[in-house]
C-alpha cells in the first residue's frame, strides 16, 4: 500500500503538480513551478513547464467495468518536440506519472515518497506542432492503462493429449484439464439438506485394460481434497480417494481412484466431480488451494485477487489483503475449461456482476472498492462537516427514476452439467407461505410501500452453488436498487487531495439537512484551482442513528 499521506502538510499550502513524462526514452520532470523534491535517493529537481492539469475519475457502482482516471496536460518541455517526433520517436504509449505536493513559506513540505500519487498510466490522443506555441509546446492525456493484458487463466499447453495422458480418450482430446475452484457440486435445499449436483468435468486418464476407468483427471494441479464424489452420465456414481499423480510431461495433477466402485466404469460416460460433499466426507475440502491463507481458496475476495493476479498488470496486494476478509463472506464455486478465457473476463463476466465490490486501478495497481451499504459511521474514512474548505456546490440530484427500481431478485444457482439450475431462490416483500424458496425481505418490503410498484430482476449465476452465498448475492442486488439514492457535489481546498474515489465519509451539513450522514464518494476532479468531489448517498433506512 502506498504511504500514508499527512493532510495537515496541505493545509494553507500552496499546491504543486508534478509531472514524470517519458518521450523518446528520456525522462522529463515538470512541475507547475519549478521545485527541488527530496527523496531516498537525493534531490530531484522538477524544472517547471507544467502549464495545464485537469484530472477526473468516477465509479458506477452498478458497473463491472474496470474504473480508469485520466488527466489532460499541457506543458512546454525544453526540446524541439516535433524535430524528436519527427526522428522516429513517436510519443504514444509512453510513461507518465502525475503527483502533487505543496510550499510553503519557501519550502516543499512533503518527500518524493510521500507526495500524493494521483495517476500513472500511458500518453494518449499527445499533440504537438502548434505553430502559434514554442517549440516545446506538448499536450495529451495520461490514462490509466486499459486491461490489455492477453494472460489466460489456464496455460493453453494443459490439453488434453495422447502425448500428456497414454489412455486420453478421442472425445476428450483438445480439451482443457479440468479448473475445479472451491466447492461447485454441493448445494442445499431450503430445508438444508444436502443435495450433489454435477460440479466440474472428469476425464479419463487411466483404465484397467479391459473397458473400465481406473482413474479419472479431476484437476490440473494439486488439491486440497483428499476425497471426491464422482456422478456419472448425470446420476450416482461413488465416493474416491484423490492422488497426485505426474502426467506424462511432467505435470503434477489430481486423479480420482475409480477402481474400487462396484458400478460399472464405461469410458464413454460423463463424469463429473462433485467438491465437499460434507455428508459423505466430514469436513470435506475443496479443490485449489488458497494462496494467501490455509485451505481451499473459496472466498469471493480471494478468487478475485488470484485471478487478476494470473495477468502481468499490477495488484494492489495490500489493499486486496485489508478487504478480502469481508468479500470472503461470498463462497465462490465453479469450474473454468476454456484454454483462451483471460482473467479479466472471468471477473468481470461472472464475479463484479454480483458482488458489492468495484474495481480501481491506483498508482500501485488494481484494488478493491467495498460497496457495503450495511456500513456504520464507525467505517467513515473521514468525518467532515462543511465549511469554507469542503463545501457543497450545486443542488442534491436523485439518481434514476421509478422505472430503475428493483425490489423483488429471483436467483437461479447451483448449476448442473446440462446447464439446469438445481436451486433458485427469491427475495420479495410478499413471498408465497407455501413457497420455501421464496423469503419475505424487508427492504423488499419498504421499497414497495414506498414507490407501489414491484419489479423483479431474474439473475442466474454459474459461479455459485451455496444457499447462504446466493442470499447474500440477491439481498446485495436488492438492497443497490430498492431506493433511488441522491449525489451532491463539494468543492474542498488542496488539502482533501487525500480522499480517494471510493471513501465512505461522514457529512455533516445544515444546506442539505445532513448530520453524520454516510456517503459514499463516486466522482473526483481538479478544476484547476481546487479538487470538486461527488458523493453519493443512499437510503439508510435501518440504519443506525444519523445524529450522534
Amino acid at each position: 500500500m502506498p504511504a500514508v499521506v499527512d493532510r495537515a502538510a496541505f493545509v494553507g499550502a500552496r499546491p504543486i503538480w508534478l509531472l514524470d513524462l517519458e518521450l523518446a526514452g528520456r525522462t522529463f520532470r515538470l512541475s507547475s513551478e519549478p521545485v527541488v523534491v527530496a527523496s531516498d535517493d537525493g534531490a530531484l529537481s522538477y524544472d517547471g513547464g507544467l502549464a495545464q492539469v485537469d484530472y477526473e475519475e468516477s465509479i458506477d457502482r452498478l458497473d463491472s467495468a474496470l474504473s480508469e482516471a485520466s488527466a489532460s496536460v499541457e506543458c512546454f518541455l525544453p526540446i524541439d518536440v516535433a524535430a524528436l517526433i519527427g526522428a522516429g520517436h513517436p510519443p504514444a504509449g509512453g510513461a507518465a506519472a502525475l503527483a502533487m505536493v505543496t510550499w510553503r513559506g519557501g519550502v516543499v513540505l512533503q518527500t518524493w515518497e510521500l507526495r500524493l500519487r494521483v495517476l500513472a498510466g500511458r500518453v494518449q490522443s499527445p499533440r504537438w506542432g502548434d505553430p502559434t506555441r514554442a517549440l516545446g509546446w506538448f499536450a495529451c492525456t495520461v490514462r490509466e492503462e486499459a486491461w490489455d493484458d492477453l494472460a489466460t487463466v489456464i496455460p493453453a499447453a494443459l490439453r488434453i493429449t495422447t502425448t500428456a495422458i497414454a489412455e486420453a480418450q478421442a472425445a476428450d482430446v483438445g480439451k482443457a484439464y479440468p479448473y475445479p475452484i472451491g466447492r461447485p457440486g454441493r448445494s442445499e435445499e431450503s430445508d438444508g439438506t444436502e443435495i450433489v449436483v454435477d460440479g466440474s468435468p472428469a476425464y479419463v486418464y487411466a483404465t484397467d485394460g479391459l473397458g473400465n476407468v481406473n482413474k479419472l483427471l479431476v484437476a490440473a494441479y494439486p488439491v486440497v481434497a483428499a476425497n471426491v464424489y464422482i456422478r456419472k452420465n448425470g446420476g450416482t456414481f461413488g465416493n474416491c480417494p484423490i492422488s497426485h499423480v505426474t502426467d506424462l510431461l511432467g505435470r503434477i495433477v489430481a486423479v480420482a481412484d475409480t477402481s474400487a466402485v462396484v458400478v460399472t466404469r464405461p469410458l464413454d460416460a460423463d463424469y463429473w466431480a462433485c467438491w465437499g460433499v460434507e455428508d459423505l466426507f466430514p469436513n470435506a475440502d475443496g479443490a485449489m488451494r488458497n494462496p494467501w491463507a490455509a485451505g481451499e481458496l473459496r472466498g469471493a475476495g480471494d478468487v478475485i485477487r488470484w485471478a487478476l493476479s494470473l495477468g502481468h498488470v499490477p495488484i494492489d496486494h495490500g489493499r486486496w489483503a485489508a478487504v478480502s476478509p469481508w468479500l470472503n463472506r461470498f463462497r465462490i464455486a465453479t469450474y473454468l475449461n476454456d484454454v483462451e478465457q483471460m482473467p479479466w473476463g472471468f471477473v468481470a463476466d461472472d464475479l463484479l456482476p454480483i458482488l458489492p465490490v468495484a474495481l480501481r486501478r491506483g498508482p500501485d495497481g488494481i484494488y478493491p472498492v467495498l460497496l457495503d451499504l450495511d456500513a456504520r459511521r464507525a467505517d467513515a474514512v473521514f468525518i467532515i462537516t462543511e465549511g469554507p474548505d469542503f463545501r457543497q456546490v450545486g443542488e442534491l440530484t436523485e439518481e434514476g427514476d421509478i422505472g430503475d427500481i428493483v425490489n423483488e431478485v429471483s436467483i437461479s444457482f447451483a448449476p448442473d452439467g446440462d446447464g439446469e439450475y438445481r436451486r433458485v431462490l427469491t427475495l420479495t416483500a410478499t413471498p408465497d407461505p407455501d413457497d420455501a424458496d421464496e423469503v419475505a425481505d424487508p427492504y423488499a418490503q419498504l421499497s414497495a410501500a414506498r414507490y407501489g410498484v414491484v419489479q423483479t430482476s431474474q439473475v442466474s449465476t454459474d459461479v455459485v452453488y451455496e444457499p447462504l452465498t446466493a442470499h447474500l448475492v440477491a439481498a446485495w442486488l436488492l438492497r443497490s436498487r430498492a431506493f433511488l439514492s441522491r449525489s451532491v457535489d463539494y468543492l474542498a481546498d488542496v488539502s482533501w487531495g487525500i480522499v480517494q474515489v471510493g471513501d465512505l465519509m461522514q457529512m455533516s451539513h445544515a444546506s442539505a439537512g445532513m448530520t453524520g450522514r454516510l456517503g459514499l464518494v463516486i466522482g473526483r476532479r481538479w478544476d484547476g484551482f481546487a479538487w470538486q468531489f461527488r458523493i453519493l448517498y443512499d437510503e439508510e433506512a435501518w440504519r443506525e442513528p444519523r445524529t450522534p
